[in-house]
């Protein structure tokens, strides 16, 4: 009891040293925030020039009689509390725009609340109202409400005549209605009724012209209005996560819906429609062409259709493997796989004919780098290991495919564990643990192509894999079917686009634009064909035959040429490496080149250079090169991988190659010149890290920045990766490394010092991330921002008028008369240190000085 008084003892002192520094100072804006304040101080009606007032993160249990007294508020944030109740007096805040009271204790408002006539902001998220409260109708101008996540089961008829309203945030409560008279708010723009209980949506909904942003996902919608339609100006739409199984077919109007960043135009996930689940990735446009395709067409087909991946290292048998489920025959002296290797293959669950494409990738280290761009949800992977296989990678070869597979396809897709040869010795594997580690593993199979041992368990743990596949009875329509039946019987590799339209057209003769481009990006999506019509070089060619692409890459990238060139070739020698056969033409070899910067297993100098750099190909020995710069002098920062992608450093090669010094590289490193600085990054694939030094005279986190923006947006390509970030603190000839995003996280909570074990000492937070972050990018610096709360700026504020600092000894000196203030309004010693360390840090004055200037007046 008696440390909680002290406590709010300490709270209610700070709180006045800083309400009597704002009188003093006559500023707009008091900070009251993250206190613990369980009232506010009485001297706090002494402040009429106050515009702002944050007492977020507090423990009030009510907005206080006193707020009333404070005439000129424009802007209270209040939230954190436990307010459960607001006084009257608030309605004597005719100024008043933006009130916050989120995450409090209210149910209720009281009456007078509705005099607040130019309140234009309101938020009561996450408090206790069962209503809207009846005062809101008749704030005149209010235009923004938040009421999320409290306990609302309606919205009144009379929400109407809130007929300012542009924004409403309603989402999280018990709402399962709409009033129909919602459409009467003819300025709303974004409404959100997102984690409700809504069964359907009102027609009047459709009378909101200017709505550009409608959420409804998480509710139970099972139909939507045909006026949804009317919402021309509707730029996102949210339904994902309802029942809907079918959608108006006037929604074709809503054409100004478009994807953004992290925010689908047209989401429609989790619903009920049978439907390839690649197509709700797609733009708008075509997902409602899809749709609408699909509802008209008389006779539709369940697609039927999945990619089945064999992956493993090389020589363990997967093509074996493949040879003897399709056809049953074992040839010892089977050729190693160059590339990737494509061919169909059926089998049958209960009565229907599954349709696989198999996928039979190579294993040669140098092919890893290109797995990620066909490694996709949609498939069932065949992960085939050998007991005679050493664990090459640091961790078990079992777990490198599996991390690995985790990444570039997601945690679900389904998995069957073979251990091939298995005539050759037992191999002892934790099965148990790794089935709770991966819990997508479908089966573990020994088999022996040899002894032609549990093939046909392979066979039945495939079918069982395949059934576990949502998308496998995707319903299309005929007319896809058709157009994708004539495409898969071409005997070309590829057709022009314009090509593709006349075929679609001989089918299906009032096929659409529209519905050609939706085709074909699905089918691009199923792996039945390649398409890429957001590049510009490679958008007017559709290649028929995978296998016809994956090939010429693979030609180039294990060509023995490439290797003895050094990693770069000229297109002359692309034609050299080419099977003439399959690539007669420049046309053909540029597209495969093109296709190979697309993948970034390449890059040019220039687009005029015939000359291609290829990092995977590059010497693995490191060229001499100048780098002398001592340790202390740099700035060193380490990627840890717990799976580190075989094609992570060539990857940022070519991200990078504008900015290669000189010669400097190779397969696994390069130094880095830009802006007076210079980096070097190694790789270490054996110990998962890449190591970073950035050296100089130019600003060297800038340059540190930069590479590790870098390496951010190559991390984002490959998803559930685990990657430790450290930081290389030295100091004298002490040496730690010291965990990034640990480091961030103290940042965060305010802690002015890190303990670093290794150091067996506290260091300071703020000088660790200044030796790191740029200047602009420190999270502190932004949160002071933000919250308006920067001790310099306000600092500034309260002397502007009487500290300039190019005033002399003597002007300095009679504008600190005011100082005698502090005795009239009882400030102690400690808070004249305090503005005095305020006027030093802007004058540049010495404090001493100051305190003898002080004394001399």
């Amino acid at each position: 009891m008696q440390q909680q008084k002290t406590m709010e003892s300490n709270a209610s002192i700070t709180a006045l040293e800083r309400i009597r520094e704002a009188q003093f100072a006559g500023t707009s804006v008091l900070d009251l925030s993250n206190l613990d304040l369980t009232f506010l101080p009485e001297e706090i009606v002494q402040l009429k020039q106050l515009k702002e007032l944050c007492l977020q993160n507090n423990l009030l249990s009510s907005l206080p009689a006193e707020i009333g007294n404070l005439p000129q508020l424009r802007v209270i944030h209040a939230s954190g509390n436990q307010i459960a109740q607001v006084h009257k007096a608030i309605k004597k805040l005719n100024q008043l725009s933006e009130l916050l009271l989120n995450d409090n204790k209210l149910n209720s408002l009281p009456y007078e609340f509705a005099q607040l006539g130019q309140l234009q902001t309101l938020n009561l998220n996450n408090n206790n109202f069962t209503d809207v409260p009846r005062a809101l109708k008749q704030l005149p101008r209010l235009s923004c409400l938040h009421l999320c996540n409290n306990r609302l089961q309606r919205l009144p008829d009379t929400i109407s005549q809130m007929t300012e309203l542009e924004e409403l945030y309603i989402s999280g409560n018990e709402i399962d209605k709409l009033p129909d008279t919602i459409g009467q708010l003819s300025l709303l723009r974004v409404l959100q009724v997102n984690h409700n209980v809504l069964t359907i949506l009102p027609p009047g909904i459709g009378q909101l012209s200017l709505l550009t942003d409608l959420d409804a996902s998480h509710n139970l919608l099972h139909s939507l209005p045909s006026e949804l339609a009317q919402l021309r100006q509707l730029k996102h739409l949210n339904l994902s996560d309802n029942r809907l199984s079918n959608i108006p077919l006037q929604i074709k109007n809503l054409t100004q819906l478009q994807n953004r960043p992290g925010k689908p135009g047209f989401n429609l996930a989790n619903n009920r429609f049978n439907v390839p689940e690649e197509l709700f990735d797609r733009r708008p446009g075509e997902i409602i062409q899809y749709l609408a395709d699909l509802q008209l067409s008389k006779n539709k087909k369940p697609l039927h259709e999945a990619k089945l991946i064999f992956i493993g290292s090389g020589e363990v048998g997967k093509t074996s493997l493949i040879s003897m489920l399709t056809t049953g025959s074992y040839n010892p002296a089977e050729q190693k796989t160059d590339g990737i290797q494509i061919q169909d293959w059926e089998v049958k669950r209960g009565n229907d004919h599954i349709k696989l494409h198999i996928w039979d990738f190579g294993g040669q280290e140098i092919m890893h780098a290109t797995h990620k761009f066909f490694m996709t949800g949609r498939s069932v992977y065949v992960l085939v290991i050998s007991p005679r296989t050493e664990d090459r990678y640091g961790d078990s070869e079992l777990e490198y495919w599996l991390k690995l597979i985790r990444s570039f396809a997601g945690m679900d897709v389904p998995i069957v564990v073979v251990i091939n040869k298995c005539e050759t010795h037992k191999l002892d594997i934790a099965k148990g643990h790794l089935r709770d580690k991966y819990p997508n593993i479908v089966e573990f199979v020994e088999t022996s192509c040899k002894d032609n041992l549990n093939i046909d368990k392979l066979e039945n743990a495939i079918t069982v894999a395949i059934s576990e596949l949502t998308h496998i009875d995707d319903l299309l329509p005929k007319s896809y079917f058709e157009i994708k039946q004539q495409l898969e019987t071409s005997n070309k590799d590829f057709i022009s686009y314009h090509d593709y339209q006349k075929i679609c057209l001989q089918i299906v003769p009032d096929f659409t634009e529209a519905s050609m481009q939706t085709l074909v990006n699905l089918l691009h999506d199923l792996g039945v064909m390649l398409n890429f019509n957001d590049d510009r070089k490679l958008k007017d060619t559709h290649v028929l035959n995978p296998e016809w692409v994956t090939q010429g890459v693979y030609q180039i990238i294990t060509s023995p040429r490439l290797i003895s060139k050094k990693g770069i070739l000229s297109i002359t020698e692309v034609k050299q490496i080419l099977d003439p056969k399959n690539y007669p033409t420049d046309n053909e070899r540029f597209y495969i080149m093109d296709m190979m910067q697309r993948f970034e297993l390449c890059y040019q100098i220039t687009e005029t250079d015939n000359n291609f750099f290829i990092p995977g190909a590059f010497p693995k020995d490191k060229p001499h090169f100048e780098w002398n710069y001592m340790p202390a002098d740099l700035l060193r920062f380490q990627y840890k991988y717990d799976i580190m992608p075989a094609s992570i450093m060539a990857l940022f090669i070519v991200k990078v190659h504008n900015y290669i010094r000189n010669n400097d590289f190779w397969r696994n490193g390069v130094v880095l010149r830009k802006d007076g600085c210079e980096a070097l990054i190694q790789a270490d694939p054996q110990d998962c890290k890449v190591y970073i030094e950035v050296g100089g005279m130019g600003n060297m986190r800038e340059m540190l920045a930069f590479v590790r923006s870098q390496f951010e947006i190559l991390h984002s390509r490959f998803s559930n990766l685990t990657i430790k970030k450290l930081m290389v603190y030295t100091e004298k000839n002490e040496t730690a490394l010291i965990d990034f995003d640990a480091l961030l996280v103290y940042e965060q909570l305010r802690e002015e010092y890190m303990v670093v074990p290794e150091l067996k000492k506290k260091l300071s937070v703020k000088k660790l991330l200044s030796g790191i972050e740029p200047d602009s990018a420190s999270t502190r610096n932004q949160y002071l921002e933000k919250e308006g709360i920067n001790q310099r700026q306000r600092r500034e504020d309260a002397f502007a008028d009487t500290i300039n600092t190019g005033q002399t000894r003597a002007t300095l000196a009679s504008g600190l008369k005011t100082m005698t203030i502090l005795k009239i309004i009882g400030a102690t010693l400690a808070g004249i240190i305090s503005l005095l360390a305020g006027i030093a840090e802007i004058t540049g004055e010495n404090l001493l000085n100051l305190w003898h200037i002080i004394n001399g007046k």
